[in-house]
C-alpha cells in the first residue's frame, strides 16, 4: 500500500521532518462571555458525524475538548475546518453565542487569513497580491472532494486573495525515504478567503499551479503520486477578525504558525 509507510520509512521521515513530534493538543488563545477560540492541530476532527465512529479508541476531537472543558455545555460550531487544516476555531456554549458567531460568516462580515506552504513558486512576484476567481463545483462521482468548473458548466463563484511571501525550498533536511539530497521548489503564501466554499483555497491554489504541501486529494504530493512525503496538509488558519466589539471594532483572535521556518531560504517578502 503506497499509502502506509514502513518503520524505516517512518524514522527517517521523522528525522527529516521532526516537527510530526510537535505537541498535538488544543490551545485556547480567545475568550469572550460564551464566545472561545481555540487554535486546533491539524488531522484533528471537529466532531465526530453522526452515523460515524471515533478512528480509534482514544481518539480526541474539538467537541471532546470543549465538553471537558466546560462540563455541562454543548458545543456549537461556528464555522467548521477541514480536519487536515490547523488554526483558529471559532465555537460557542449556548445558541445565542452560536448564532452571533455564525451570522459574521454567513452574512461575510467575518475576515479570515490563512498561511499555507505550497508546492512550486506561483508566476506573480513576491510581495504580489492576486485575486483567483475560478468557480467550484461537486465532482461527478459524489465523493467529498470537488473541482474546478469549466466555462460551459455551473458551479458556484468562489474568490481568494493570495499573496505570495517567501520562496525557499522543503524540506529543510532532505527525506532520505524519497532519495538522497531530495528536496522541491516551495512557496509560502497568505491567503484570503472572500466566500466560503468547500475547500476554495485547495482548489483555487490548485488551479493556480501550486497545490498545498502534503494535500493528497488535490495534487500536493511533492514526490510523486508513490509516497506522500509530508507529514501534514500544510494549510493553517493564521487569523479571524470579526465585528463583536459594541463599538464596531474588529475583534481579531491569531492563532501563530510556522511554515515559515519548513523552508531552506531562497527569497523572501517584506512582511504584510
Amino acid at each position: 500500500n503506497a499509502d502506509v509507510l514502513t518503520g524505516v520509512e517512518t524514522a527517517n521521515l521523522t528525522i527529516a521532518q521532526p516537527k510530526i513530534l510537535s505537541a498535538y493538543k488544543i490551545r485556547e488563545v480567545w475568550r469572550e462571555g460564551e464566545l472561545v477560540a481555540v487554535d486546533k492541530p491539524f488531522d484533528m476532527r471537529i466532531d465526530v458525524p453522526k452515523g460515524q465512529e471515533k478512528r480509534w479508541e482514544d481518539e480526541v476531537t474539538v467537541a471532546d475538548w470543549f465538553m471537558a472543558t466546560f462540563p455541562g455545555q454543548r458545543v456549537r460550531f461556528c464555522h467548521q475546518l477541514d480536519h487536515a487544516t490547523s488554526g483558529v476555531l471559532l465555537m460557542a456554549s449556548s445558541k445565542a453565542a452560536g448564532r452571533l458567531g455564525s451570522q459574521c460568516f454567513e452574512m461575510r462580515k467575518a475576515k479570515k487569513t490563512y498561511l499555507a506552504l505550497v508546492l512550486g513558486v506561483p508566476d506573480w512576484p513576491l510581495g504580489e497580491e492576486v485575486v483567483l476567481k475560478d468557480r467550484l463545483r461537486d465532482r461527478d462521482d459524489d465523493s467529498f472532494a470537488r473541482t474546478i468548473a469549466t466555462a460551459d458548466e455551473p458551479g458556484e463563484e468562489a474568490e481568494t486573495s493570495v499573496r505570495l511571501l517567501r520562496t525557499g525550498l522543503w524540506p529543510k533536511v532532505p527525506t532520505p525515504e524519497v532519495g538522497d539530497n531530495q528536496q522541491v521548489r516551495a512557496s509560502l503564501v497568505e491567503c484570503r478567503p472572500f466566500t466560503g466554499r468547500r475547500h476554495q483555497i485547495r482548489l483555487h491554489l490548485m488551479g493556480s499551479g501550486i497545490p498545498i504541501l502534503g494535500d493528497d486529494t488535490y495534487g500536493g504530493r511533492p514526490f510523486g503520486e508513490s509516497v506522500s512525503g509530508c507529514y501534514r496538509m500544510f494549510l493553517h488558519a493564521l487569523r479571524l477578525e470579526l465585528p463583536l466589539a459594541k463599538d464596531g471594532e474588529m475583534t481579531c483572535i491569531e492563532a501563530s504558525c510556522g511554515f515559515s521556518d519548513e523552508l531552506a531560504t531562497e527569497g523572501t517578502a517584506s512582511g504584510p
